[in-house]
């Protein structure tokens, strides 16, 4: 198998705060590089649920999401409900975290591909990327940088996998399979934490949150953003907002003080001269960061 026989690929993502964005535009790019019409279709605005889906000019689907709760984000699942039957379709699923392809992660892939595979399409290869973590606990800088730095050849080299016809598929642990089910808890819990936003003084009305939000949640009422009940609490609006005017209190812990910003760390590869990965001392937490890092290319 090879790149000749996908000549048209549709590269589907869900981003909240645009680590996932990026992987999604690289694949497009090394697609393209290596003869493969591409197109990309970004799982916001619930714009796909509105007309027919239509695949049948398309020979594989990349799906790529942020790992939620253990699991794939509503849009995904939300989109492979409106998929048609795959009728053996290959399909290609990349989850993406902060904290690398450990145990607790380990089946957050599996709802997804239940549901594929209901439909009639074939998982050919799965995949975690890792990307700096922005939630509850920060990726040290320097695991940050590299994460980015080393983004363009890891991803690239997925893509190649994938033309060259390479089959992966992961099975999962039995304490994620446990951590996916109990926190599904936590996708309901993400409907009141929007309800519980609040927006500061030094909010200018400017809107950003109410056009960027991709679950279209938020409105803009007498110039104050007002929050409804379909959040899934991707933390763009809090780390997006220009003037940081949209806070939390009650969830403020998994919210990184510093903001998150992935231009700003993307400024600093050339800047600062990066310690030796085998020194660093990641912890458990990031254990998976860095065994990604160390991987062979």
């Amino acid at each position: 198998m090879d790149s000749k026989i996908f000549k048209k690929v549709r590269v589907v993502y869900f981003s909240g705060t645009g680590g996932t964005t990026r992987i999604a535009n690289l694949m497009y790019k090394f697609l393209e590089k290596h003869g493969v019409a591409a197109e990309k279709e970004p799982l916001e605005h619930n714009n796909y649920l509105k007309n027919i889906y239509d695949i049948k000019n398309i020979d594989m689907i990349i799906i790529l999401f942020p790992v939620y709760a253990f699991d794939a984000p509503e849009p995904v699942y939300k989109w492979t409900n409106k998929l048609p039957k795959g009728e053996s379709k290959p399909v290609v699923i990349i989850s993406v975290s902060g904290g690398g392809d450990i145990w607790p992660n380990s089946a957050c892939r599996e709802g997804i591909k239940k549901r594929l595979h209901k439909k009639g399409f074939n998982t050919i290869y799965e995949r975690m990327m890792v990307m700096p973590s922005n939630f509850m606990v920060s990726t040290k800088k320097h695991l940050a940088i590299r994460l980015l730095k080393v983004l363009p050849s890891k991803t690239e080299k997925i893509v190649m996998e994938i033309l060259k016809g390479k089959k992966q598929r992961i099975k999962p642990k039995i304490g994620g399979r446990i951590l996916t089910v109990i926190c599904k808890i936590e996708k309901l819990c993400a409907r009141i934490f929007a309800k519980e936003l609040k927006v500061r003084q030094n909010c200018n009305s400017c809107g950003w949150c109410a056009k960027n939000c991709p679950m279209d949640n938020i409105k803009m009422q007498n110039n104050i953003p007002v929050f409804k009940w379909g959040c899934i609490a991707c933390l763009r609006c809090i780390y997006g907002c220009p003037r940081n005017a949209i806070y939390t209190k009650i969830f403020s812990f998994i919210i990184i003080k510093e903001g998150y910003n992935l231009d700003n760390i993307e400024k600093e590869i050339c800047e600062i001269e990066l310690e030796s990965i085998k020194n660093i001392n990641v912890g458990f937490l990031f254990k998976g960061v860095k065994e990604y890092l160390m991987e062979k290319k």
